[in-house]
């Protein structure tokens, strides 16, 4: 009888570590010039879904036994994210709607904890037709030759701060200042043209960051770290 008694007490204490949901305590947005990344701060781990609605274009994220913190202040309006929603669904589940300016393509995966950050999962609502400075044809300086064009790659950015200083300073903003100098002094040379691959706090990934500047014609390609 007695062991009969401890097994439901284990039994009923492990259902409970299983059923807590996940609690989504954070919920931040970043705009960069050809997609928009979003990343969930998450006390745990968390399975979830992502599809595409049109008509009008939404992206939808289900997320399995979780739910909103209380706390939890909704991302306000951007250029390609009119509102976001989220609501309760299936009794344990969450949803979050992403209503869309313009069609994006979603792209999400999972971060363990790293650093200052805990568990996350980033989403990246990426633009169909790139817009990025990157895109800008090779300008000739005369008929005999053309300028050298430098690619400038700022390391990390966004979701993703670089290493971090004593004094809480981020890599990823060191890295930026030093590229934009790098850029202004190139850009006085005479038949010398800079490309920031990222001028701004967003997360380009890797693989994108050296065809950007193959589209821009870059003779060059500097990464700053």
């Amino acid at each position: 009888m007695h062991k009969l008694l401890i097994s439901l007490v284990i039994g009923g204490f492990s259902s409970a570590l299983v059923a807590a949901p996940v609690a989504v305590e954070g919920l931040r947005v970043w705009e960069g010039p050809d997609s928009t990344r979003v990343v969930f701060d998450l006390s745990a781990p968390v399975e979830h879904s992502v599809f595409s609605l049109e008509n009008p274009n939404r992206i939808v994220i289900d997320l399995s036994n979780a739910r909103m913190g209380s706390s939890v202040v909704l991302p306000e309006a951007t250029a390609r994210v009119a509102q976001v929603r989220s609501a309760p669904r299936e009794k344990s589940d969450l949803r979050v709607v992403f209503d869309l300016a313009e069609k994006l393509k979603p792209k999400s995966f999972v971060v363990k904890p790293n650093g200052e950050y805990g568990h996350r999962l980033v989403l990246d609502l990426e633009t169909l037709e790139p817009k990025s400075k990157a895109d800008e044809p090779v300008k000739l300086v005369t008929p005999e030759g053309r300028e050298l064009v430098i690619a400038i790659d700022a390391g990390h950015g966004g979701e993703d701060p670089g290493a971090l200083g004593r004094r809480g300073t981020r890599e990823k903003d060191v890295a930026l200042q030093i590229a934009r100098e790098l850029a202004r002094q190139i850009n006085a040379e005479p038949g010398m043209r800079s490309v920031l691959i990222r001028d701004g706090d967003y997360f380009i990934p890797l693989r994108e960051r050296p065809e950007r500047a193959r589209r821009a014609g870059a003779d060059m390609f500097i990464s700053v770290h």
